[in-house]
């Protein structure tokens, strides 16, 4: 425990200037070493400034030792670079911690690890959202991370606490300062139910600067990050950023267009964030990378997250995926039944904006010999342009295959379905899909396809009365 001291001593030599603390470490081979070297070795390793080296031969250990002890009578741990136990991933951000300050118990970190982070004046949706995806996480033994500040983080790490969780707060403070923020009573429970974690001495006090100094920290424990709710210049895309510095995967919970505080969250997504609509999205892309299935989102960067931070209006919609335009409606109901409202994927369209409702009419359909729909232009009050009429048909079936009803058809040909009939994606999402219920996220990273894209070819099938809708999403062959 007393190397410690050193660990101390070099975190105050190097102040905010980490990113030196690997070459560092390799060259010395530990704090201890650095502490020791003569003049003449510092400057030969050319790895510290003129006035770094000069406060280096001080050789104080003075003011590491009063941390030091401060930290032990208050039973406060420490864990440094070179520690077997220092988080592995943590190494290996831009600006690791020499040393990190501890109080609770020291959680396992080889399962799945998420922090979650929002906006500290959330909506009552994003309160649920919050509590109600670390709940379900911590109770599948997903360790959460967060930052102890009121709002979203608060109720992130009380739903991870009362499923009888573990949860990790980090601070933009020393352990024992008392930072009065509204989240007291929550903060002061974790080392019960995880641990409080610092990179700054027990006695540090708060800082604007040093909360989103923080978050690379509480990205770097983790495998993804969680945005919860978050508006405009949010700290909780400061996170987001520095996960996407680090490779980390960006989840976020789509909110309400009409709410600012959505802003952020709303951008991430149309950005190429992943879309969280349950915490089982998350389990299932752990279960999906543990199995070596890539990603289905888009790579985000550290820049593209910053430039959502001065977005004041939604980014503007553009495809990801090319449109495919050959796809042929069998049926169109006015009123789906209520099972299959609910496990729509298409929006409802509203009087809110002002535009143009297709109006559908029918005509002879070249997939199953009924009718298929004819959109043409009617003025509406949705969004104030018109939807062009399809103009791709399906080449013509032979007149009795016509008139054969899909299922007919499909046996006939051994379940084999003809190429000209579906796009190659949705040939695909097809294979993949049984008897057992599957949901387009688990398609997605089963294929490695866009979402996006899985969702529009179960559009296509289901049209197609290839696929039906069941419960939470899931679709089965018919």
């Amino acid at each position: 425990m007393e190397k410690h001291l050193y660990d101390i001593w070099l975190q105050a030599l190097l102040k905010s200037d980490l990113e030196r603390i690997q070459p560092l470490m390799t060259y010395y081979g530990g704090s201890e070493n650095i502490f020791t070297a003569d003049e003449q070795s510092l400057r030969a390793s050319q790895l510290l400034t003129a006035s770094e080296v000069k406060r280096a031969l001080d050789k104080n250990l003075n003011e590491a030792r009063q941390i030091y002890q401060t930290a032990v009578k208050n039973g406060i741990g420490m864990v440094a670079f070179d520690d077997e136990n220092y988080p592995a991933m943590l190494r290996h951000i831009s600006k690791p911690p020499v040393v990190l300050y501890y109080k609770g118990q020291w959680p396992d970190m080889t399962g799945l690890k998420v922090s979650v982070v929002g906006t500290r004046g959330p909506t009552s949706y994003g309160e649920k959202t919050a509590y109600n995806f670390a709940y379900g996480l911590a109770q599948n033994k997903a360790l959460i991370v967060s930052g102890g500040a009121c709002g979203i983080d608060c109720y992130a790490h009380k739903g991870a606490i009362q499923a009888g969780g573990l949860t990790v707060c980090v601070l933009g403070h020393g352990i024992l300062y008392e930072y009065r923020n509204g989240a007291e009573q929550i903060r002061n429970s974790i080392p019960q139910h995880g641990m409080l974690l610092s990179e700054y001495p027990p006695e540090e006090p708060a800082m604007p600067f040093r909360f989103s100094k923080r978050n690379r920290i509480i990205a770097g424990l983790t495998d993804c990050t969680l945005v919860v709710e978050a508006g405009t210049n949010s700290g909780a895309l400061i996170t987001a950023g520095e996960a996407a510095e680090q490779g980390k995967t960006i989840f976020a919970v789509p909110g309400s267009p009409l709410s600012g505080k959505s802003l952020g969250t709303n951008n991430l997504i149309r950005m190429g964030a992943e879309t969280a609509l349950s915490y089982q999205d998350l389990l299932h892309w752990h279960q999906a990378r543990s199995q070596g299935t890539r990603s289905s989102g888009t790579p985000i960067t550290k820049e593209m997250v910053e430039d959502i931070r001065k977005k004041t209006v939604p980014l503007p919609f553009c495809w990801r995926e090319p449109v495919h335009e050959q796809i042929t409606f069998s049926t169109l109901e006015a009123d789906p039944p209520l099972h299959q409202q609910e496990n729509s994927m298409e929006d409802t369209p509203s009087a809110v904006s002002g535009g143009t409702t297709p109006k559908v009419s029918e005509q002879p359909s070249a997939v199953s010999g009924g009718t298929m729909p004819k959109v043409s232009e009617q003025p509406s009050a949705v969004s104030g342009g018109t939807t062009p009429e399809p103009s791709d048909r399906m080449e013509e079936k032979p007149e009795m295959e016509k008139n054969m009803p899909l299922s007919v058809q499909k046996k006939d040909k051994s379940n084999k379905i003809p190429e000209n009939l579906l796009t190659a994606e949705a040939l695909s999402v097809y294979d993949t899909i049984s008897e057992s219920p599957t949901d387009a996220m688990t398609i997605a990273q089963s294929i490695g396809m866009s979402v996006r894209c899985v969702q529009m070819s179960l559009t296509e099938l289901e049209l197609l009365e290839l696929i039906k809708p069941v419960s939470f999403g899931r679709f089965v062959r018919k």
